[in-house]
């Protein structure tokens, strides 16, 4: 009885045995056509000439509406145009055309800003018909170069903080505040009692488009902004050029000011190539 059992498990055993190897060899046949598929469809793409392709993309330059170089008769006030206007993309209006304007108006007249530093020496003489007349000669600042580096300077400290809007203001009334400063202001608008009605006259001409609470806000004195341009405009004047200048006591210093009448119109202009 004994035998039988080691015979019954013997053979069991060897059935156990065949049924593994069958198993066994079913799997590696069924694993080897999808390796083989694998591996050829690799050395398929390795071997694929690899076919490069380009894609045109939108290269050609962005037109915005610009008044062109053409517009500024000095070189510097078209460099403070592009700084500004061009390099910030700031075209909106009326911001855009009241900025301008007042380039191309200091650009065409001789207006200076008397300099605290420098004494003023009265001149008696007589002319060539022996009448006598009398100049007073006196050191003073370009407006154009003065305006430029508050312009400048104005700006690189708004960009800090201040909102697109904020800025445009506080750039319009820092030029205002400026240009009050001119000892030949009599060229562009009559004398005024004090500097609110200065400011005013002037806002009336430079910045007529806008509405009356933006305005309100660019006169200096409403400016939440008026103790940094002050600090701005001081800062300029004191490393500021001075130049010599007479005025002559006998003429009329009410001249037809040089504004816009030939004012260029806008023009779809690159930025890239302004």
């Amino acid at each position: 009885m004994e035998y039988v059992s080691y015979i019954v498990l013997i053979i069991f055993s060897i059935f156990v045995a065949k049924r593994f190897f069958f198993v066994a060899n079913y799997k590696v046949e069924k694993e080897e056509p999808v390796i083989e598929q694998i591996e050829e469809a690799i050395e398929e793409e390795t071997t694929k000439e690899i076919e490069e392709i380009f894609y045109e993309l939108n290269t050609h330059d962005i037109k915005i509406n610009l008044f062109p170089a053409s517009t500024f008769s000095g070189y510097s006030t078209m460099l403070l145009y592009k700084k500004i206007i061009v390099d910030n993309y700031w075209i909106e209006e009326p911001f855009h055309s009241s900025f301008t304007k007042i380039l191309c108006c200091i650009d065409e007249n001789n207006f200076w800003i008397q300099s605290s530093r420098s004494k003023e020496i009265i001149i008696n003489f007589r002319n060539f018909d022996g009448e006598e007349e009398r100049d007073t000669a006196v050191r003073v600042f370009d407006l154009k170069e003065i305006l430029n580096d508050v312009v400048l300077e104005i700006d690189r400290r708004a960009h800090r903080y201040l909102s697109k809007q904020d800025t445009h203001i506080l750039l319009l009334s820092s030029m205002i505040y400026t240009i009050s400063k001119c000892g030949n202001l009599d060229i562009l608008i009559e004398k005024k009692e004090d500097d609110l009605k200065t400011w005013s006259a002037l806002i009336e001409i430079f910045c007529m488009d806008f509405s009356e609470e933006i305005k309100n806000k660019i006169i200096p004195k409403n400016n939440i902004n008026i103790a940094m341009m002050q600090k701005v405009y001081y800062s300029v004047i004191e490393e500021a050029r001075e130049y010599p200048n007479h005025l002559n006591h006998n003429d009329s210093q009410s001249k037809e000011p040089k504004m816009l009448s030939g004012f260029t119109s806008k023009q779809l202009i690159s930025a890239q190539n302004y």
